[in-house]
């Protein structure tokens, strides 16, 4: 990494400690400029990938069985929720991978259909590469690794869309979750599509001390993205609109949440810094004083010296 005064500093857990503890989950720009990384790679070759869509009406049930069992699943397994309001109807289903055979993967659906109290209209499970499953998972299903990208390199187009976060350390209660599947309701969506991406934290991530590394939520349940799509020909009545419906959705959810991911950074989230960084917000700020003290890198959400 090459800081503010020209240096290049090698990080690792021996050397230059202090900036290779705020990188992992403090970066983002925050301290220099990262030129090389090494990583301790495994061979996946192949994973297998299952999707469990479900009718809406049962959308309450599903979703805090899964708020229980996604987070708590084994390490080999992660899935996540996707809550979605589209043109024609709302949708409720989820998606994940496994690092294991096909009968065992079945094997703990069928545990989460009896948590749930339902079936989904369909059960997927298929064994593909690695590369394919993370295409899909990226937006890219129906494309090359070479067509995934923006172009000229790619066809991948770039769409409008409007994002805030929550991380939460326990699972919404009735009401709560109540509250949220209502203003998932396309009324005040003018144009597109919205919905709700809940990630499966736990597993090997909670593993590590939330300290042990900046990002400090290490013992939360799961991430909330909230989203509205629109057209690059949409208006800017449509994109007011959609960012009300938005916010709406937003204030469903957050007054429940334990902070914030950085990743999906919010222009509007009040106390930005701790939701971001919890109990590390300290530690970083004085890296910063040491690495960057005229804050030459900075931007709207820059960690201050």
């Amino acid at each position: 990494m090459v800081t503010a005064d020209s240096t290049i500093h090698t990080c690792d857990s021996e050397s230059d400690a202090d900036l290779f503890w705020a990188s992992r989950g403090g970066g983002g720009g925050n301290f220099g400029v990262a030129t090389r990384f090494v990583f301790e790679t495994s061979a996946v070759p192949e994973v297998t990938r299952f999707a469990l869509p479900f009718r809406f009406d049962e959308a309450a049930d599903v979703t805090a069985a899964w708020m229980r069992w996604g987070p708590s699943a084994p390490p080999e397994l992660w899935s996540k929720m996707e809550l979605g309001a589209r043109a024609a109807d709302r949708s409720v289903a989820i998606h994940g991978v496994f690092l294991g055979a096909e009968d065992q993967l079945a094997s703990l659906l069928d545990g989460f259909e009896r948590e749930a109290g339902t079936r989904p209209r369909r059960r997927r499970i298929e064994r593909a590469p690695l590369l394919d499953t993370m295409l899909i998972l990226g937006g890219c299903a129906r494309r090359t690794y070479e067509e995934c990208h923006l172009p000229p390199e790619g066809t991948l187009g770039r769409g409008l869309h409007l994002t805030r976060s929550d991380v939460f350390a326990e699972p919404l209660g009735d009401a709560a979750l109540a509250g949220l599947l209502e203003a998932l309701d396309r009324a005040g969506l003018d144009e597109g599509s919205g919905r709700v991406g809940l990630d499966a934290l736990g597993g090997a991530i909670a593993d590590v001390a939330p300290d042990a590394t900046a990002f400090v939520h290490r013992r939360a349940r799961f991430i909330a993205q909230y989203a509205a799509y629109f057209s690059r020909r949409s208006g800017a009545d449509v994109a007011a609109a959609n960012a009300r419906w938005l916010d709406g959705l937003y204030r469903a959810g957050h007054a429940h949440a334990a902070g914030a991911y950085a990743n999906y950074i919010d222009p509007d989230l009040e106390g930005w810094a701790e939701a971001y960084y919890g109990a590390n917000l300290a530690r970083l700020r004085a890296i910063k004083r040491r690495y960057d003290p005229q804050s030459f890198f900075r931007f709207a959400q820059s960690i201050q010296a």
